[in-house]
């Protein structure tokens, strides 16, 4: 349903970025608007840190255990 649905309504409405949090697969996808339309995601996964293009300072790192 998400990253479907919500996905294509965000895309229409022009949301600029789309987080989708998968806690089973242990990851989180981004997803950026470019030429009105949401790109292939960037994969965050452990040990790695994503910027937030619409929250200037907002930073997200991956926790690891």
């Amino acid at each position: 349903l998400d990253l479907v649905r919500k996905r294509r309504q965000y895309e229409r409405f022009g949301i600029p970025e789309y987080w989708f949090v998968d806690l089973d697969a242990d990851r989180v996808d981004v997803y950026r608007q470019a030429d009105g339309r949401y790109g292939p995601p960037w994969v965050l996964g452990h040990d790695d840190v994503v910027h937030a293009a619409t929250v200037d300072g907002l930073v997200v790192a991956s926790a690891t255990s």
